[in-house]
């Protein structure tokens, strides 16, 4: 089966810029959502697990299990530095500001890294991730025993799995992705809603008021586009996007990229442009 090569995908807010890692790989490309094109290309130090982009999309930063944390410059993959003892990262996220990484591991303080740097600035005991609301006024953080809600909000869950979430913040309201996705209010901490089909995927804010997910299911997967609301009946499907992929939301959730270089209107699910990624042979299943 032939299918595309990109195993990793990073975005920006600020910039209409998309990071791509190889599969099997020690490769990052840069593309531009404007143009369609492609504007960089470097190797990088060791196969990547995951990738952000930081500091307003002028630098991507990428973790590898033999190749610890590294940061590049963008477009150009000027090296900016190299932390080769954070090999074991489990899960990677920047903050609203795009200044400060996120590193948490398995069996360590959560590190809080400059991203313009790679100075540690902060540990955080018994965190395994952080996530942030757009705003930067509230975050979860998810330890193993409890998700936290702190800002200008504050409250705590259990989790309902061992997997480590994902969520999303909306003014009112943050949906928490376990085994199930569980729509919180803010202000009472209480479950408005719970949907198992929404369990899996990724999930990012959209605007002030909406925001949406990608949820892949079924065997074999298939990604769909999914708005979220505060009501579970206001959930809307908004477009099929056909087999399983890795999917990235840009310029603050307006747009939706897939890992075969599809990039989709998130309101509506309309295809804008296709990017030119390259494709590779897979063992047929």
């Amino acid at each position: 089966m032939r299918d595309s090569a990109i195993w990793q995908l990073a975005a920006c807010d600020r910039r209409p810029l998309v990071a791509a890692a190889m599969f099997a790989g020690q490769t990052i490309q840069i593309w531009c959502l404007t143009s369609s094109e492609q504007i960089g290309e470097y190797p990088v130090i060791g196969e990547v697990s995951d990738l952000v982009m930081a500091v307003d999309g002028e630098i991507c930063i990428s973790c590898a299990c033999s190749g610890g944390l590294t940061a590049y410059s963008v477009p150009d993959g000027i090296r900016l530095w190299h932390r080769p003892d954070f090999s074991d990262i489990q899960h990677l996220t920047v903050d609203s500001s795009g200044r400060r990484v996120y590193c948490g591991f398995e069996n360590k303080p959560l590190a809080v890294v400059d991203a313009a740097t790679g100075d540690v600035q902060d540990t955080i005991p018994d965190a395994l991730t952080i996530l942030f609301s757009p705003t930067g006024r509230d975050r979860l953080i998810v330890e193993r025993n409890w998700h936290r809600i702190e800002g200008d909000h504050d409250f705590r869950v259990p989790p309902e799995s061992f997997r480590v979430p994902n969520a999303a913040f909306s003014p009112e309201s943050v949906c928490i992705r376990g085994t199930v996705l569980t729509c919180y209010d803010l202000s009472s901490g209480n479950a408005r809603w719970r949907h198992e089909q929404f369990g899996s995927g990724s999930i990012t804010f959209a605007s002030d008021y909406e925001f949406y997910c990608a949820v892949s299911s079924g065997n074999p997967p298939r990604t769909s586009l999914i708005r979220l609301a505060p009501n579970l009946l206001d959930c809307d499907l908004v477009a099929r996007l056909g087999r399983g992929c890795q999917t990235a939301f840009a310029q603050f959730g307006e747009v939706l990229i897939t890992s075969r270089g599809d990039v989709h209107e998130t309101r509506t699910g309309r295809l804008l442009t296709q990017l030119k990624f390259l494709q590779r042979d897979y063992p047929d299943r």
